[in-house]
Order: C-alpha cells, then structure tokens, then sequence
C-alpha cells in the first residue's frame, strides 16, 4: 500500500512537470509597486542623526546599534527606516527630543510629503514619550514616529520611517 502511495505522488509530480514544460501550467503574474517618485526618493534619503546634530543638545549624541533602512522598490514597494541615538541629559531636561521632533517633521514637509496626524504622548520627566505622524509621498505612505526612552543622565530616541505602495 505504501509504494503505491509514493507510485501515485510520484506520478502527479511528474505529471504537473511535464504540463508545466508544455506552457499547459502558469506562474501568477506578481503585480509590481509603483516606482517612486521624486518625493519619494527624497523620503528615502533623510538622514536622521544629520537633523538630529543641527538641533539644539543634538551635537553631542551618538548613533546606536540599530541604525539603517531597508527598501523595495519593486515588488511590494516596502520602505522602512529605523535609528537609535543615545543624548547625554543634565537633569530632566528633554529638549532635543521636542527640538528633534520638531525639524524631522519639518524635514519630510521639506520633502515635498504631505505630513498630518501629527499625535503625540508624554509624561513627567520619568516617562516615555512619542510622538507620530501620517505621511504621504508620491507613490509611497504611510507613518514616522519618536519614541524617546529616559535612562539615567541620558535620553535615548528610536525614529523610524515605514512606507508603502498602496
């Protein structure tokens, strides 16, 4: 009984071969994304640590472990960002976080996005804060977000950008 199980599997699998040799069996053709446009491509390119050492405070923090983006401009048309940096704090002070805030939202407007739904959370000085917005390119949209974590003497900041074809 067993090797007439494997006789039959073995038959189909020949069977589908030979039909698909034959053009009998075709592939699915995958859709492709949108290629990106201009603002798109400009979206690609911000540089996180770039805007986060012209703020106030920004200078003096360094890249962390996580740094670097990954893209597809074809198949599903996927973009995503991620970055961490680690800013040296006296006290509570948390301004470069706002101060980042503020020119990264200012740098995707720069690039011709279209940035809305801008959200935001915080606490005292002990807490988590974070901070989102919509964003639309050409082709590509989707969402930034800060998130800053308080550690003692420091202020660590995790930004990223994820992006899709619709």
């Amino acid at each position: 009984m067993r090797n007439r199980h494997a006789v039959t599997v073995l038959t189909v699998l020949l069977l589908v071969m030979s039909l698909s040799a034959c053009g009998s069996v075709t592939a699915t053709p995958v859709s492709q994304a949108p290629a990106p446009g201009p603002v798109d491509a400009k979206l690609f390119k911000i540089q996180p640590l770039a805007i986060l050492r012209s703020v106030p405070g920004g200078a003096a923090c360094v890249e962390g472990t996580l740094g670097g983006s990954s893209s597809s401009t074809g198949g599903n048309g996927t973009f995503h960002a991620l970055s961490d940096f680690t800013c040296q704090r006296v006290g509570n002070d948390r301004e470069v976080y706002f101060a980042f805030a503020d020119a990264y939202a200012a740098a995707l407007r720069t690039a011709g996005a279209t940035v809305s739904g801008g959200w935001s959370s915080s606490g005292d000085a002990t807490q988590p804060m974070e901070q989102g917005w919509d964003v639309v390119g050409n082709t590509r949209a989707g969402a930034a977000r800060l998130i800053a974590e308080n550690g003692v003497g420091t202020l660590r900041l995790f930004i990223s950008l994820d992006l899709r074809a619709p």
